[in-house]
C-alpha cells in the first residue's frame, strides 16, 4: 500500500453487516483491527470511491481474524430475536459527527495550502521591491548611464559668454537662432546629468541645473537686445557656483559638493571623490544581492520539496 493509505488524515469505510461505517481515519482503522473489532475478512475501501477490499489484504492495517463464537441454543418455540434499529436520533449524532469531522480535516487542509501559497507569494513579493531598490540604486549611482563624459561646467560656462558676445556684437537673428538650436542640443545631456546628481547636499550642481535649464534658454530668446531676468538668474547662480568651489557660503548654507572636471561628475557627501559610491553603498549592494540570491533559492527548494 502506498503511504497515502497510511497517512492519518486518509479516510476510510469499513462494512458492518449490511452497514457501511465510516469515514473513519487510517488511526481509528489501524485500532479497530488492533482490538479485535475489524477481521480479516471484513471489507474496508479508501474514501467515498474506492473499491471493497478485505481488510487480510492490507499490509499495514495487521487485522486478525475475528474469533468465532458458539450460537447460543434457540428455544424451539420462540423465534430468534432481531437486534433493534438504531433511533433516528442516534443515526442523526452519527452523521453529525461524520460531518464535523469532515469539516475539520476540509478546513486543515485549506488552511495549510493557504499557508503554502501566502508564504511564496510572500517571498516573490520581497523578491521583486530587494531588486527594484537595488536597481534605483545602480540607478542612482550612475552605473546605468553609459554615455560619454560631459563638461557641466566648462557647457553651462561657455554657453552664458556666447548670449553677452553676440549681444554686444550685435548679431543678427540667424546667428541667435543658430546658437539657440546648438545650445538646446548641448544643454541636454548637461541637465540630464545635473538632474541626477543636484540636491541640498550638493548646491553646486544644484545652481549649475537652475542656470542650465531655468535660464540659458530664456537668455538664448529675451537677452538679444539687453540683459533680461533670465540672464539676472543666472549670473546669480554662476556666481554662487564660484563661491562654492572657493568653500565660501551663500544663502542657504553650503552643504558641500564639488565638480570633478575631469569627468564632469559631481562628488556630494556619500559618495567618494572620484564620484564612485563609498564603502557603505558598496556593502548595501552586497547584501541585497545576497539577500535576493538567498530568496530565489528558498523559493527553488520549496518547489522542489512541493513537487516530491
Amino acid at each position: 500500500m502506498s503511504k497515502a493509505e497510511q497517512a492519518p488524515t486518509t479516510s476510510w469505510f469499513y462494512r458492518v453487516g449490511d452497514r457501511d461505517v465510516g469515514p473513519v481515519m487510517s488511526n481509528r482503522l489501524r485500532q479497530l483491527a488492533r482490538q479485535g473489532r475489524l477481521s480479516d475478512d471484513d471489507l474496508v475501501r479508501m474514501g467515498r470511491t474506492g473499491q471493497w477490499v478485505a481488510a487480510g489484504s492490507i499490509d499495514w492495517l495487521s487485522a486478525r481474524p475475528r474469533p468465532k463464537e458458539a450460537a447460543p441454543p434457540e428455544p424451539a418455540d420462540e423465534p430468534a430475536a432481531e437486534p433493534p434499529a438504531p433511533s433516528a436520533a442516534a443515526e442523526m449524532r452519527v452523521s453529525l459527527g461524520y460531518a464535523l469531522r469532515n469539516l475539520y480535516y476540509s478546513v486543515t487542509h485549506f488552511t495549510v495550502a493557504s499557508v503554502w501559497v501566502v508564504r511564496h507569494v510572500l517571498g516573490v513579493v520581497a523578491l521583486i521591491a530587494i531588486m527594484v531598490i537595488l536597481f534605483n540604486i545602480l540607478r542612482d549611482l550612475g552605473m546605468f548611464d553609459w554615455s560619454g563624459p560631459v563638461d557641466v561646467l566648462g557647457t553651462v560656462q561657455t554657453l552664458g559668454a556666447e548670449v553677452k558676445q553676440l549681444r554686444a556684437a550685435k548679431a543678427g537673428d540667424a546667428e541667435w537662432d543658430q546658437l539657440a538650436e546648438r545650445g538646446t542640443a548641448a544643454l541636454k545631456p548637461v541637465v540630464a546629468r545635473l538632474e541626477r546628481d543636484a540636491s541640498s547636499e550638493n548646491r553646486i550642481a544644484q545652481m549649475l541645473l537652475w542656470s542650465a535649464r531655468d535660464c540659458l534658454p530664456k537668455m538664448f530668446v529675451d537677452a538679444r537686445q539687453e540683459p533680461s531676468a533670465s540672464e539676472a538668474r543666472y549670473d546669480e547662480y554662476m556666481g554662487n557656483v564660484a563661491a562654492l568651489e572657493k568653500n565660501q557660503p551663500i544663502y542657504g548654507g553650503n552643504l558641500g559638493g564639488r565638480i570633478n572636471r575631469d569627468t564632469g561628475s559631481f562628488s556630494a557627501p556619500g559618495q567618494a571623490a572620484g564620484g564612485g559610491p563609498e564603502w557603505t553603498t558598496i556593502a548595501l549592494i552586497a547584501v541585497m544581492v545576497v539577500a535576493d540570491l538567498a530568496i530565489m533559492a528558498w523559493l527553488f527548494r520549496a518547489w522542489q520539496r512541493r513537487r516530491a
